[in-house]
């Protein structure tokens, strides 16, 4: 029997089990220790048609993502004194998610070991992120000088600079003209407060179903190819300031964060699908929502000799 209502009636796994049920535990993120000896199992629901995005229309989809069942596989098993009940304990995340996650949303690719030197972006850089400019984007916090997240090396600028696209349709472009295996880039986005109901209703259309592009970045090969790496908001990218979300994402590779940990970048990956052809630029184009993309920083990871 899969018992839905442990937490009501709190000696209803050990009855269900004197009158020779196995018990499932459900709708839980783990067995607490006075439930051990009664259950032979845990099942958690995640409650949400969009699991692999930790943010939808309700604007508090984390416990019902799939970042939900790593602790509760943890927990199912393993009694921990964190364990209180329902709800995402980020200690433990912090412990497993980094690796795990990254694994998930790591794509294949020949670029293993491969030398990783800092992309540019002062050509098309239009914001300083200090809060001054509009939107107001303050990256200050974020640490100084060279970082690592999701086994990516980025440089952050001096000057806080970021490519911000704040106009429906606006375009800026970064030239490249070098080999790549790879490019990796540091990801935000800003919504503004007043804009966050209408931004939820991106989430009710059909196509949104995999995360709500709102942008897209395009590198164009050599040979005169064009690749598309989709900006997708709760699945590789989310707010700049956006404190109640877990630091990791189904799609990012990882994610810079200030001490805090109330600001942070994403980390996306786009694979070069010819790694013989050249890289001549990046166009990165804002989509039809309410948020702003901003790119922070970007790594070249180099082609293989």
């Amino acid at each position: 029997i899969a018992n839905w209502s442990s937490t009501l009636a709190g000696d209803s796994n050990k009855r269900f089990r004197d009158l020779g049920l196995g018990v499932v535990r459900s709708n839980s993120v783990g067995v607490p220790r006075n439930d051990q000896a009664y259950v032979i199992g845990n099942m958690q629901g995640l409650w949400n048609k969009m699991p692999w995005l930790v943010d939808t229309h309700f604007r508090g989809s984390v416990e019902f993502s799939y970042l939900s069942l790593i602790p509760s596989a943890e927990f199912s098993w393993n009694v921990d004194p964190r364990l209180g009940g329902r709800g995402l304990d980020r200690a433990l995340l912090d412990e497993r998610a980094g690796s795990v996650l990254r694994r998930i949303a790591l794509q294949p690719s020949p670029s293993e070991g491969l030398a990783q030197t800092p992309l540019g972006l002062s050509a098309a850089a239009n914001l300083p992120a200090d809060g001054s400019g509009e939107p107001p984007i303050n990256l200050s916090p974020l640490p100084q000088g060279e970082v690592s997240a999701g086994q990516t090396r980025f440089a952050l600028p001096a000057d806080r600079k970021v490519i911000a696209l704040s106009v429906v349709g606006q375009e800026a472009m970064v030239p490249l003209n070098r080999p790549a295996a790879e490019v990796r880039l540091l990801v935000a986005c800003h919504v503004a407060e007043s804009d966050v109901e209408a931004f939820g209703k991106q989430f009710r259309k059909q196509e949104s179903i995999t995360g709500v592009r709102i942008g897209t970045l395009a590198f164009e090969l050599a040979d005169g190819t064009v690749s598309e790496l989709p900006l997708l908001y709760a699945y590789d990218v989310l707010p700049w300031n956006r404190t109640e979300a877990p630091p990791y994402l189904m799609g990012s590779l990882g994610a810079v964060t200030s001490a805090d940990d109330a600001i942070r970048g994403y980390v996306v990956q786009w694979v070069n699908p010819k790694p013989d052809q050249p890289v001549k630029a990046m166009r990165f184009t804002r989509g039809e929502t309410e948020a702003t993309p901003v790119v922070v920083a970007g790594t070249v990871v180099a082609a293989q000799p």
